[in-house]
């Protein structure tokens, strides 16, 4: 993703962190119905786990806030892992789980380990290393959303 155009931040990026609250609100409302209501929940699902992951990705590699973007980390890690009780038969979200689960272990070991100076760049490597440069990882994550998108689809009326 484009981060800045023209002096401006990238209208993607706009739109993540403008939007990330009330999508957060749309997922509890969805997780809160205890009907199992996959359409909805799925619906819901699927802006906000992309937000979460840029969210995390943004913060953690272009500002010095890196306790937010552990949170989002943490935050789309618990929600993988709702999606792969929901939906158990599919592959990608139970790996999708596991490997942010992985990258936000790993960041909070670094942000306790490290001095304040070398955080960014070990925190942005291990970043790049789990979501940029493996293939599996980032598979599981595209897979879930095209998951999220079918069921959000599929089970209209």
């Amino acid at each position: 993703m484009q981060v800045h155009s023209q002096g401006r931040f990238a209208p993607a990026l706009v739109d993540v962190f403008g939007t990330l609250r009330n999508r957060a609100a749309k997922y509890r409302d969805a997780i809160l119905v205890r009907k199992r209501d996959d359409k909805a929940f799925a619906a819901a699902a699927d802006p906000y786990l992309w937000s979460l992951i840029i969210a995390g990705m943004y913060v953690t590699n272009q500002t010095s806030r890196y306790t937010s973007g552990l949170h989002y980390f943490g935050q789309a890690a618990d929600i993988l892992d709702e999606i792969a009780r929901r939906f158990p038969v599919n592959w990608a979200p139970q790996t999708a789980a596991r490997e942010i689960r992985l990258l936000h272990d790993e960041l909070s070991a670094l942000h306790s380990d490290l001095p304040a100076g070398l955080r960014g760049r070990q925190m942005s490597e291990a970043v790049a290393e789990r979501l940029i440069y493996r293939a599996d990882a980032d598979e599981a994550l595209q897979e879930t959303l095209r998951l999220l998108r079918r069921e959000a689809d599929t089970t209209q009326p």
